[in-house]
């Protein structure tokens, strides 16, 4: 069987010893590997623990008339869900506070848990979710012509993966990490056609639970 693996540097990876996960023997801890990735032509690379799935779709902004391009990694292991979004911020630029505002419109994020981040010279903000039982985190950042959100959620509220997860985050003109490839034949669906499309069709690799 032919794997192609993918191409980028593979830089800074590090296992996280957690909880029983599946596959692991009773009394075995799992191991988490994690690899930072990217995406070409963006400007940030981030840790996650598998390979991630990539999508693409378009919004339409009323803010400036315009469908604005989304791209979104997802990954997940030992019940937490990670995710990335990355969207285009055209002319005129929208702020982070007027980010923030738009995102969490829906989200139900307590303002209250608010915290200021600053990573490589670019400010964010952190809030957390109220719901003990589904717990949450995300962070907001703003860089020129992108707006991130990264989120963490699932049923761990804080633990070393996590928390390995948003140190991770990174910007800059040139990020180390794997990229994750775009496929050049996908078509990316705009408004109703789909609320995500998957552009990567690599086979998604996976680097945890290693004995």
């Amino acid at each position: 069987m032919l794997i192609l693996m993918p191409t980028g540097a593979m830089s800074q990876e590090r296992r996280i010893e957690r909880g029983i996960g599946p596959g692991v023997r009773p009394g075995k801890q799992s191991r988490l590997l994690w690899r930072s990735f990217t995406i070409k032509g963006e400007e940030f690379s981030v840790a996650l623990p598998t390979f991630p799935t990539m999508t693409t779709r378009k919004t339409f902004q009323a803010r400036v008339g315009k469908d604005r391009v989304e791209r979104e990694l997802k990954a997940s292991a030992d019940g937490v869900i990670y995710s990335i979004t990355i969207f285009k911020n055209p002319e005129p630029r929208q702020s982070l506070p007027e980010f923030i505002a738009e995102q969490n419109a829906n989200s139900g994020y307590d303002l209250a848990t608010e915290s200021n981040l600053n990573v490589n010279e670019f400010v964010g903000k952190q809030y957390s979710s109220p719901d003990k039982s589904s717990p949450a985190t995300v962070q907001f950042f703003t860089t020129e012509g992108r707006l991130y959100r990264f989120t963490a959620s699932g049923k761990v509220a804080v633990d070393d993966a996590v928390r390995e997860f948003f140190s991770s985050i990174s910007f800059g003109k040139k990020r180390a990490g794997v990229e994750v490839p775009d496929n050049p034949d996908e078509r990316v669906f705009t408004g109703r056609e789909a609320d995500v499309k998957p552009v990567s069709m690599w086979m998604q690799l996976e680097y945890n639970f290693i004995p």
